[in-house]
């Protein structure tokens, strides 16, 4: 077995091919070999015995590193940024290099701590923070012309603001049925009417029974200012007035 403790350059697709006991374990398309085969796009292949790389265009152009032989692995860095897409949505803003879109980053606003126009030595760049419970990553975007970078700034700035005060969480709920809501029935307030038909049957009752007595002599009545025939025993000119409705 050479996987592990062996670099081999141009090795045989059969040799490229995962052997038993190899595990793949990531798979990186677009990468390339900047040292060896600059400009030539590739795949990147890492399992647990190895590194494989081999060109999208040429398999028999490739690269095998077996663990056992990497001293130590670092990350360099050149003053030439990539050229990219920038997408600006309602939730968050996405960037993505044109030549290899797995260099990508997306950060929601939820996320973003601000977003301003700073210089640099690459001229006017909207740098964006995020939070520092997102790591408090600090990116910075070359956009030109400068007329655009500005909008651009604004433009985040008033979606992030928007966001803010209305955050989309991605979860929405509909109700299926809702009942009908029935108008609100406000009590009527009620008063006792004391019924007196039988205060006005027995006063009648009185007259109708007497129907063959005499009349007696009209009396000038002081509570009507009239005079009138002077009612039958027990019962006065007031009450018998009281008794038509509508009268105090």
């Amino acid at each position: 077995m050479w996987q592990d403790h062996e670099v081999r350059f141009d090795v045989s697709l059969a040799d490229l091919q995962i052997r038993n006991g190899e595990i793949l374990i990531d798979k990186l398309d677009m990468i390339e070999d900047t040292k060896g085969n600059a400009g030539d796009q590739g795949r990147l292949m890492v399992t647990n015995l190895r590194i494989i790389w081999h060109s999208l265009m040429l398999p028999r152009i490739n690269l095998s590193i077996g663990y056992d032989t990497i001293i130590n692995t670092s990350t360099k860095t050149v003053n030439v940024g990539n050229v990219g897409t920038f997408l600006v949505t309602n939730i968050r803003i996405v960037w993505f290099a044109d030549m290899n879109h797995q260099f990508n980053v997306s950060l929601p606003y939820l996320a973003m701590e601000s977003a301003s126009i700073k210089s640099s030595k690459f001229g006017p760049t909207l740098v964006i923070i995020s939070t520092k419970s997102s790591n408090g990553y600090v990116l910075g975007f070359r956009v030109d012309p400068v007329q655009k970078l500005h909008t651009l700034n604004k433009e985040i700035q008033t979606l992030k603001t928007s966001y803010d005060k209305s955050p989309i969480f991605g979860v929405e709920y509909t109700f299926e049925y809702q009942g009908v809501i029935e108008p609100e029935v406000k009590e009527e307030v009620t008063k006792e009417i004391q019924d007196s038909n039988d205060e006005i049957s027995n006063v009648f009752g009185l007259y109708f029974a007497d129907d063959g007595i005499k009349q007696h002599q009209p009396q000038l009545d002081s509570y009507l200012g009239l005079a009138a025939e002077e009612p039958r025993p027990g019962i006065s000119l007031q009450s018998l007035w009281e008794l038509i409705p509508g009268n105090p």
